[in-house]
Order: structure tokens, then C-alpha cells, then sequence
């Protein structure tokens, strides 16, 4: 998620308008000052197949370990 140029103040607090991309899928929205980190975290981000879904970790669980394919 990037900040645009675009900025607005709604009720008194500002508000920055964001894009993101994702695979297959771009958008872009608003929020309030409140809910933005104007600074890069540090934190390496990650999730474990335990944060998805029951049913799809399930699934996932089924097909072994990934291999490549020449």
C-alpha cells in the first residue's frame, strides 16, 4: 500500500488516499490520518499456513510439499 498525492479533510481530520496492488487486483481508497503509518515499519511481514483458513489449510496441507517443475 502506497500513498498518493490525493489528501482531504473530512470532520476536521485528515485523510490520505492510498493505492495497492495484489495479484491481479489493483485499488485504490481513502483513510483517516489515524489508521495511516506515514513511516516504512521494520517488521519482516509473514503468515503461517495456520492463518489461513481451516478448510484451506487443510487442503493445502493435502498437496505436500511444493516442487518445481522444469
Amino acid at each position: 500500500m502506497t500513498l498518493s498525492s490525493g489528501r482531504a479533510s473530512i470532520g476536521g481530520e485528515p485523510w490520505y488516499e492510498v493505492a495497492w496492488v495484489t495479484p491481479g487486483r489493483r485499488g485504490t481508497g481513502w483513510l483517516p490520518a489515524s489508521a495511516v503509518m506515514l513511516h516504512r515499519g521494520t517488521a519482516v511481514p509473514s503468515a503461517g499456513i495456520d492463518a489461513l483458513d481451516a478448510g484451506l489449510a487443510t487442503y493445502l496441507a493435502n498437496l505436500g510439499p511444493a516442487s518445481a517443475s522444469p
